[in-house]
C-alpha cells in the first residue's frame, strides 16, 4: 500500500545518503542545492507522517532503519542558519492542510498517540516540559539551550512585544471576523475584547516572571495574580491564553524549545484560572 511505498522511498533516500562519507547528498563540507531543496520537504514529512500515520522517520526505531537520514538532519541542525528556519511538528501540521488539503488520520494507537502529543494533549504541554530524547519530537543537542535557556528566550520574546501580544490574545474572548479562511487558526479580522487587555497584560507579565524565575520560585506571585483576575473574569481570561497558546508558531515567534516552555507556562496559568 501507500505506506509500504513511502517506506521504500525512504529506503532509497537512505541508500543515496550513504554513498558519500559525509552527511550530504553530494560530497563536500557544506550542503548543496540538492540538500537545501530537499530538507524543508522531509522536515514536513517527519511531522505529517507521524501525526496522521503514526510513522516515525526520526528517532526510535527509525534511527536504526534510516541512520543516514538521521545523520543528514543532525548535520543541518549543527548550522545556525538552519535553526532560523526550522519549524516544529505542531506548526507544520497546522499549516500543511491549508496548503495541500486535509490529512487522512489513521486510527492506530501509534497515530492517535502522536496526534494527541503533537497537539499538546495528555500533558504534553504541561509543566514540566519534556523534550528529551524519549519524546516523539526530541530536540537536537545542537539546538537545545536547556530548560532555563528556553524559558529565558520565550520570556524575552514575549516581553519585547507584550502589548501587541496581549491585544492579540484578547481575540480569544472577542468576536470572530466575518471573513473566514481555509486555515482554521487564521482570523486576522477578529475583534479583540479590549476590556480584558489590562488583565491579560498582567497575566502575561506574570508568565514572563515565571519563565525567568521558574514555576516553583514564582508560584506565590503566579497564584496571587491568577486569583485576582479569576475573581473578575477567569473564564474569559483563560480563553485569551488558550487562543494565544494555540497560535504560537515556530520559528516565526521563537524556537521549538522556547515555544514548548511558553505553551507550558500558558497552560499553568490557564489551570490556575480554571481551578
Amino acid at each position: 500500500g501507500s505506506r509500504k511505498n513511502f517506506e521504500k522511498t525512504m529506503d532509497q533516500v537512505e541508500k543515496e545518503l550513504g554513498r558519500e562519507s559525509g552527511p550530504w547528498f553530494i560530497a563536500g563540507e557544506m550542503p548543496s542545492v540538492v540538500d537545501l531543496q530537499y530538507v524543508s520537504h522531509v522536515e514536513r514529512m517527519a511531522a505529517s507522517v507521524l501525526y496522521w500515520k503514526g510513522l516515525r522517520i526520526r528517532g526510535g526505531e527509525a534511527s536504526d532503519r534510516w541512520p543516514n537520514v538521521e545523520r543528514w538532519f543532525d548535520a543541518f541542525e549543527q548550522r545556525p542558519s538552519y535553526w532560523a528556519s526550522k519549524s516544529d511538528f505542531y506548526t507544520h501540521v497546522r499549516d500543511i492542510p491549508p496548503q495541500y488539503g486535509p490529512g487522512h488520520q489513521d486510527d492506530t494507537p501509534e497515530a492517535l498517540e502522536a496526534k494527541s502529543h503533537i497537539s499538546g494533549e495528555g500533558g504534553a504541554w504541561q509543566l514540566p516540559i519534556d523534550i528529551g530524547s524519549s519524546a516523539l519530537e526530541p530536540v537536537s543537542p545542537h539546538m537545545d539551550p536547556g530548560e532555563e535557556g528556553a524559558r529565558h528566550e520565550a520570556a524575552l520574546k514575549l516581553a519585547g512585544n507584550h502589548a501587541a501580544v496581549a491585544r492579540f490574545a484578547c481575540r480569544g474572548a472577542g468576536e470572530q471576523g466575518r471573513k473566514r479562511f481555509q486555515a482554521p487558526l487564521a482570523d486576522p479580522y477578529a475583534s479583540p475584547n479590549e476590556s480584558l487587555q489590562p488583565d491579560v497584560e498582567k497575566l502575561l507579565q506574570a508568565v514572563v516572571f515565571a519563565m525567568l524565575q521558574g514555576a516553583d520560585a514564582s508560584s506565590t506571585v503566579s497564584t496571587k495574580v491568577a486569583a485576582d483576575i479569576k475573581g473578575r473574569h477567569g473564564k474569559e481570561a483563560a480563553r485569551c491564553l488558550m487562543y494565544l497558546r494555540e497560535r504560537v508558531g515556530v520559528p516565526r515567534d521563537m524556537s521549538y524549545p522556547a515555544a514548548m516552555q511558553f505553551r507550558g507556562h500558558l497552560n499553568h496559568f490557564i489551570n490556575l484560572l480554571s481551578a
